[in-house]
């Protein structure tokens, strides 16, 4: 084979170096549902669902992601904060409460009351548009 001649062998997983198998894979750089119920559990006295910390999970994702795309276009980002400096922080002021405030409670709600169980399809189509009236 081509690896033979080369001089080449194939590693698979248990046979790396413990340096590079102690390393993060990329699902372990996003913490789970239970992780954030732990950290938000910490703030306070109330219990936490665990849809509410999957719904901050996802408001913090969607906000990386936010950030990448603003990043993408700096050009014209910096361009709008410059024209209208304080529409460009009004902007961001109602992403980030749509996101952290409004967006867990609606994830929340979505989750428990149209997600479980798994329903029929004509079932599944109703529930659908009741997500999106709730959204």
């Amino acid at each position: 084979s081509l690896a033979a001649e080369s001089g080449y062998r194939w590693v698979g997983p248990s046979q790396l170096p413990p340096s590079l198998a102690r390393r993060p894979r990329p699902e372990m750089l996003i913490p789970a549902d239970s992780a954030v119920q732990a950290w938000l559990q910490t703030l306070t006295a109330w219990p936490v669902p665990l849809g509410v910390a999957a719904g901050v999970r996802m408001a913090a994702s969607t906000t990386v992601v936010m950030l990448v795309l603003e990043l993408l276009c700096l050009d014209v980002a910096i361009g709008l904060a410059r024209k209208s400096p304080s529409l460009y922080a009004q902007a961001w002021a109602a992403t980030l409460r749509n996101n952290f405030l409004l967006g867990p409670a609606v994830y929340y709600v979505a989750q428990e009351f149209f997600c479980w169980p798994a329903l029929p399809p004509a079932s599944s189509a109703v529930a659908a548009g009741a997500l999106v009236l709730v959204h």
